[in-house]
């Protein structure tokens, strides 16, 4: 009897591992040759407020077109760690909507994303950005 309920619990994990798309290995090891070589990105932009709960646009140039991942990385560049799959296996149309979750921490920077190529591994970070407040709370001041 145990056997089934084992063997279905392991088909199911197995699948679920396929279904994610594993991030690169942060930070960067140049002396592995890795650098981000993927799409142009040009939204978010440095500094900009990513406001929680409401759809937000993402964009990036198409280069090359297959089929591509996003993820949400959060903490300082040099510190950076990836946080969840925002998109995965998507077709690498240029752009991207997204809601960020109400559960994001209000933040003025620290948050990017990695875009990634699903079939080559490319990939290119975006500018760090912010995370505002949702609608109706007091405005995200950024700190300078």
């Amino acid at each position: 009897m145990r056997s089934p309920v084992i063997f279905v619990l392991a088909t199911i994990l197995a699948l679920l591992s396929l279904a994610y798309t594993a991030p690169v290995p942060l930070p960067v090891d140049a002396a592995q040759g890795r650098q981000p070589v993927g799409a142009a990105r040009s939204r978010p932009s440095l500094d900009e407020i990513v406001p929680r709960g409401e759809q937000y646009t993402i964009k990036w140039t198409p280069n090359p077109p297959d089929h591509t991942a996003t993820l949400l990385l959060r903490n300082p560049a040099e510190n950076i760690r990836p946080l969840h799959a925002i998109a995965e296996r998507v077709p690498n149309s240029g752009t991207n909507i997204w809601t960020p979750s109400a559960d994001l921490e209000p933040d003025s920077t620290h948050y990017g994303i990695q875009l990634m190529d699903d079939k080559t591994g490319a990939y290119q970070y975006t500018s760090q950005f912010g995370v505002g407040r949702l609608r109706g709370d007091e405005s995200l001041v950024k700190e300078r």
